[in-house]
């Protein structure tokens, strides 16, 4: 009985997937591409990591299995793709499934070879362009959030403490129209900005001339 369960269980788990999918399709199917590319593209990719890659004759390869580990997944790569799957392959398939219907070809023989002709060359250079970008801003990452926390958050965070704490004195203090409020607080919007770019070139110049001191030395 409890074999005839586990397929019955998983039907109903998978049909109710696909309901909630088909409301947030017809609600939001921009919202609904994108989470199907980011669920795609990464199981995906980690499916084929874990079963056609990387090839046994690597290093690496080698060093997993003396280690025990029969995979070679990169869950970098496998993050790689569900973000471009989320944020450029799904809205992108939204957008041109929508054209093609208006403006595409007819016949789906025509529209195949439309599409693998004018469409796929331009989308998977700019997949793989993602990707490298990608992955090399997530290696980053570790690196980003010490320096960050070192010494770009502190200064602006208590510069912001001093900022943004009068900017909402003063405008309820003296400003009683929405309209000039608004105003007022995208003008200081624009000055923070330009604030904090100032603080992180100022912080980049500091660390190049750390890293060029020390190539001296």
């Amino acid at each position: 009985d409890n074999d005839e369960e586990v397929p019955v269980m998983s039907a109903r788990i998978v049909n109710k997937i696909q309901r909630l999918y088909s409301l947030l399709e017809a609600k939001n199917p921009l919202l609904a591409k994108s989470l199907m590319g980011a669920l795609i593209s990464g199981l995906g990719s980690m499916i084929g990591l874990a079963f056609l890659g990387p090839p046994a004759t690597t290093q690496q390869a080698k060093r997993r299995r003396g280690r025990g580990k029969a995979s070679g997944i990169d869950w970098l790569e496998v993050a790689t793709f569900t973000v471009y799957g989320a944020v450029v392959g799904g809205p992108i398939a939204h957008c041109w499934d929508r054209w093609m219907r208006h403006h595409g070809p007819e016949l789906r023989t025509n529209a195949m070879l439309f599409d693998q002709i004018v469409a796929q060359p331009p989308r998977l250079l700019l997949m793989a362009v993602f990707l490298d970008m990608v992955k090399v801003s997530l290696q980053e990452i570790p690196t980003a959030l010490q320096r960050s926390w070192n010494q770009f958050t502190p200064k602006a965070l208590k510069r912001s403490w001093i900022f943004w704490p009068v900017v909402a004195y003063a405008s309820s203090r003296f400003l009683s129209k929405r309209k000039h409020y608004e105003r007022v607080m995208k003008f200081c919007a624009l000055f923070w900005a330009c604030q904090l770019a100032r603080l992180r070139a100022r912080d980049r110049q500091q660390m190049i001339e750390r890293a060029g001191g020390g190539r001296r030395e």
